[in-house]
């Protein structure tokens, strides 16, 4: 049997609502005012009181969130193997010839060419009948040889010494460098090997890529032992060494305008002095 809250009449079974009233039956009871409430209120509708719940009211719990899964760790990539780099291929070593260094240049030589040009021989009104019509750098091969000498002590003081000496032979011939009026290759001399004009005090020299050097370019023919021999026939002199040096020489066509003959004028980079004989036989 339940009693009714409300009207106090007993109520048969396990109705949830009284069968006269038809008030609640599962109520309970504020600790404060005493006003009914339904079991599962939590402050009272009255005053507001919290209100115990009933040994048999079990709140509900909630259902724990599932743990989460911790992501997995990206695997380590591997690091790509190590390449060793190849040191650099070393360049072959470029081989270079000395070259006696140009005091006339082209343009130089072409106004030298120009002077030598042939007229048409009358005095007043004279004309020029020839032009240039090309030029080309060769390279002449010299052998520059070295040895010494003996030469008069300085301020007349009497004996003699020692000094370095150097001249130079055509490569092809061998015969001697000697600079008059312009360049010629003789074995005839009077002069002594220090009264020589050559390079000596004129020329400087340069060290140039062997191939700067214009295709067909002839090597000396001419030996150390031939270079020997002709020191000592001309000078009394012992060879103490040879070198190879190229002299720059530009060869010139010459046209008469007239005739359209033509002929070959040589102008050498150094001295600049024009001539019609050829310097490399």
């Amino acid at each position: 049997m339940v009693e009714c809250p409300e009207c106090g009449i007993d109520n048969e079974g396990d109705g949830d609502s009284c069968d006269d009233c038809g008030a609640p039956l599962d109520v309970i009871e504020c600790p404060d005012c005493g006003a009914m409430n339904e079991s599962d209120s939590k402050f009272c509708e009255k005053c507001g009181t919290e209100i115990e719940a009933s040994e048999d009211f079990v709140e509900e719990e909630e259902e724990p969130a599932p743990p989460v899964k911790d992501k997995p760790k990206p695997k380590d990539k591997k690091a790509p193997p190590k390449v060793e780099k190849k040191a650099p291929k070393e360049k072959p070593a470029v081989e270079k010839v000395v070259v006696v260094k140009m005091i006339f240049a082209q343009n130089d030589a072409t106004k030298l060419a120009n002077k030598n040009l042939k007229d048409d021989g009358k005095k007043l009104f004279s004309k020029k009948i020839e032009v240039v019509e090309a030029a080309l750098l060769k390279y002449l091969p010299l052998i520059q040889a070295s040895f010494d000498i003996e030469k008069k002590k300085l301020f007349g003081l009497g004996g003699k010494e020692k000094g370095a000496e150097s001249l130079y032979f055509h490569g092809m011939t061998g015969k001697l460098l000697q600079v008059t009026d312009k360049i010629n290759f003789s074995d005839i001399t009077q002069a002594k090997a220090e009264n020589i004009k050559d390079f000596d005090g004129i020329a400087q020299f340069e060290n140039l890529p062997k191939k700067m050097l214009p295709k067909g370019t002839e090597r000396p023919k001419i030996g150390e032992k031939y270079i020997q021999k002709k020191l000592r026939k001309l000078f009394g002199a012992t060879l103490k060494k040879t070198s190879m040096v190229y002299l720059p020489v530009f060869k010139f066509k010459i046209t008469n305008t007239k005739t359209k003959k033509s002929r070959v004028l040589y102008v050498d980079s150094v001295f600049g002095i024009p001539t019609d004989k050829n310097p490399f036989n």
